[in-house]
């Protein structure tokens, strides 16, 4: 209530007492007053009114996310066509293949911290592979994360990608048939440190004798360290192999061979545009003494510098040396010589799987297996193209007297006693580039030209070799 509409009471109050002879009524001057009052009111705006709005009384609903957060479908087709002229099966006729693989399917996230994922894939059946199942099923697995013990852990079963270095098991989608290990996985992270465990059965893809059934192979790995992001890294594993195991209706004979031990240690680091690798490999299928104390070794070295300024435009720079030796005290002083080394068995260095397209060589000559690679890349990485570089190597068998095995499983270009005294293989030189077209679309290739070595024209190279592939990956 106004100041003006309680001082018009006052004064008809004051009025309707006076009449009945009461107080005396206002005088003209208060009259006067509060007219004045009521005048200067009625000029102003009006106030508005505040209302109190009281809580409704209904109850709350979740609203659920878009189904586009909850599932992401997967839709993807890659065409490779590939060509090599100058190898020992394509002296006078060029080697032309096609391949061709789709995946249709899904990645399903129906609550925090689960995730499900079922993809199919259709690919071509080499003559000599085959995949034992159902060849239709390529990743087929289910993931829980959740926290706990102040840090975080992952749980998955069905297919594994299992990934510890390019020495024995890398992350590999160049492969035609790739690596199938369904099992359970566990990884434990709290701050930098993590511990990850598995144990998977790896199918076979060689095809058995006739009317038997395929085998499979064991693998168990234990892997722990200190993990910065994906190029900070320090771990340490251990793997064990045991291959063969016969599986129900098994109808051949079952002649499983040796277990496979396989210690490592990888170290990644990156500052400031400075990058670098070391990893190491020792593996031992012969237990028995003096075997057990010359494992076969590989390792890895190599060291980088990438700009980060922007006028660099994402140029890079890498170079390094790989190597794999079935013996390697033999090139140590006086082991030749030693008592103790007698009778030991030369051991084959064995990585798993091989056919990773830069790792020895866009043409994938040499199997990381009794050779060394020392190479260099110089390339440009710049918004949607991926790369453009050019790549050298020198391929060079550490033991000429042991065999050239090519990365594709073939038959080794070399048998052990033919490598002569000179085992150098050759020189490449390698074009490599990616490109993002669209976002539904990525084109990729590499040209390689080798120039033979000895080792390379006695196992019925031409003085130059080539090789070269063209990628084309459709996705949704």
């Amino acid at each position: 209530m106004t100041r003006a509409c309680v001082l018009l009471l006052v004064l008809l109050s004051t009025s309707a007492r006076a009449q009945d002879g009461g107080v005396p009524a206002a005088s003209p001057d208060e009259v006067d007053a509060i007219l004045r009052e009521l005048e200067r009111e009625s000029a102003q705006p009006p106030q508005p009114v505040q209302v109190t709005q009281l809580p409704a009384a209904i109850s709350s609903t979740t609203v659920l996310p878009p189904w586009t957060d909850l599932v992401t479908p997967v839709l993807q087709m890659r065409l490779r066509p590939f060509v090599r002229l100058g190898h020992p099966k394509s002296l006078r006729h060029p080697e032309l293949e096609g391949h061709v693989r789709g995946w249709v399917g899904a990645e399903v996230r129906p609550t925090q911290g689960v995730t499900a994922r079922i993809v199919l894939s259709a690919h071509q059946q080499p003559p000599n592979l085959r995949m034992p199942g159902p060849d239709m099923l390529l990743d087929g697995w289910m993931q829980w994360t959740y926290s706990a013990m102040g840090g975080e852990v992952r749980l998955r079963a069905g297919r594994q990608a299992i990934a510890l270095n390019e020495l024995i098991l890398d992350g590999n989608d160049f492969l035609l048939v790739p690596p199938r290990f369904d099992g359970v996985t566990g990884r434990f992270r709290v701050g930098l440190f993590f511990v990850e465990a598995v144990a998977a059965l790896e199918a076979l893809t060689v095809v058995p004798a006739p009317n038997t059934y395929p085998d499979v192979n064991l693998v168990t790995a234990l892997q722990g360290g200190l993990q910065d992001g994906p190029h900070r890294t320090l771990e340490l594993h251990a793997l064990i192999r045991v291959p063969r195991l016969p599986v129900y209706g098994d109808l051949g004979p079952s002649a499983p061979a040796n277990p496979r031990l396989s210690l490592g240690g990888n170290a990644q680091w990156d500052w400031k545009g400075l990058e670098g690798r070391a990893s190491l490999e020792l593996q031992q299928s012969n237990f028995a003494a003096p075997s057990l104390y010359a494992p076969a070794a590989a390792g890895v070295l190599s060291a980088g510098y990438a700009p980060e300024f922007e006028w660099a435009m994402g140029v890079y720079g890498r170079a390094g040396v790989r190597a794999a030796t079935g013996q390697p005290l033999t090139y140590l002083p006086l082991s030749s010589s030693w008592a103790g080394w007698k009778g030991v068995q030369t051991q084959a260095y064995d990585p798993m799987y091989a056919r990773r397209h830069g790792m020895t060589g866009e043409m994938d000559l040499a199997r990381l297996q009794n050779v060394a690679d020392l190479w260099a890349r110089v390339g440009l990485v710049r918004g949607t193209l991926h790369d453009l570089s050019v790549a050298f190597h020198r391929l060079q068998m550490l033991d000429p007297k042991q065999a050239w095995i090519p990365a594709l499983y073939d038959q080794p270009y070399l048998r052990p006693g033919e490598g002569g005294s000179d085992g150098l293989i050759g020189h490449e030189v390698d074009v490599i580039a990616e490109a993002e077209l669209t976002r539904h679309v990525v084109v990729g290739g590499s040209v390689g030209v080798l120039v033979s070595g000895p080792a390379a024209l006695r196992a019925g190279f031409g003085r130059f070799g080539h090789t070269g592939f063209l990628t084309v990956d459709l996705r949704l």
